[in-house]
């Protein structure tokens, strides 16, 4: 769904040892990239994501693997590799356009912690209809607060998406992310509020999402959680979206 700073700054917080057995530990959306207490974890992700327009006689359907690693405490890698279909403005099934994400932690003071990040988005769809014809660039800083007794956390970022090369045919893409995301933490799941905020510098369009996830571990090492996207403003290119999402940790070394 939206790859944007929220997860960027979520992606500021990697390393420190659990053991497998402590998932009740293993929180939102944030933990995808850091959980915390932190420490180094790696999973694998499959995804489904619909997205309604036209008064729902369009959709858009994407279908990808995710896969996150993360590493010495300051460093956060994932890539997305995705499938999709639309049916406007005719039936097309094919590759979407894949990218990959490299987090960086630079600072932390207790419970907050800061970082940059920078997501690359390659032209590979299949088809004009599933991707953007454009190579992207989204760099972005962010910072993250973890509530005590790990009850929850409070991020924010602002990231900036642009090309820089592709299909001269193609609209370009030149739009600010803002992404003010917090949840709550249960003992085997969540609920948060996560959404990207974005303006487009170049229609001078904001839009402003309702964007609702929950999670529940079904296992230990096993995570189910479903997200509805609303728009709130006027005039929004799309009706509502929705995602459900799988996500399995095969990785959780303790540190020495």
């Amino acid at each position: 769904m939206k790859l944007s700073i929220i997860s960027a700054l979520c992606l500021f917080f990697s390393a420190t040892g659990l053991y497998a057995q402590d998932y009740d530990k293993i929180y939102g959306r944030a933990a995808e990239a850091f959980p915390y207490p932190l420490r180094d974890f790696t999973y694998i992700s499959p995804r489904y994501d619909h997205t309604s327009y036209s008064g729902g006689n369009g959709y858009f359907n994407s279908y990808y693997i995710r896969a996150v690693y993360t590493a010495q405490g300051k460093f956060h890698f994932r890539a997305d590799l995705p499938l999709a279909n639309t049916n406007t403005p005719e039936n097309v099934f094919g590759l979407a356009d894949a990218s990959v994400r490299f987090t960086h932690i630079v600072k932390s003071v207790g419970q907050v912690f800061l970082g940059y990040k920078v997501r690359a988005v390659f032209p590979t769809a299949t088809s004009d209809y599933l991707g953007s014809g454009k190579w992207q660039l989204h760099p972005g800083i962010g910072g993250i607060y973890f509530m005590n007794n790990s009850k929850g956390s409070v991020s924010f970022g602002v990231e900036y998406r642009f090309s820089y090369a592709g299909q001269s045919d193609r609209e370009r893409v030149n739009v600010l992310g803002i992404n003010p995301n917090f949840d709550f933490w249960f003992p085997k799941w969540y609920i948060g509020y996560y959404p990207s905020w974005t303006y487009n510098l170049d229609t001078y369009k904001w839009d402003i999402p309702l964007d609702i996830e929950a999670g529940y571990f079904i296992f230990p090492r096993f995570l189910l959680a479903a997200e509805v996207i609303l728009p709130l403003v006027r005039h929004s290119s799309y009706d509502y979206e929705f995602a459900l999402k799988f996500r399995y940790s095969f990785e959780m070394k303790k540190k020495k």
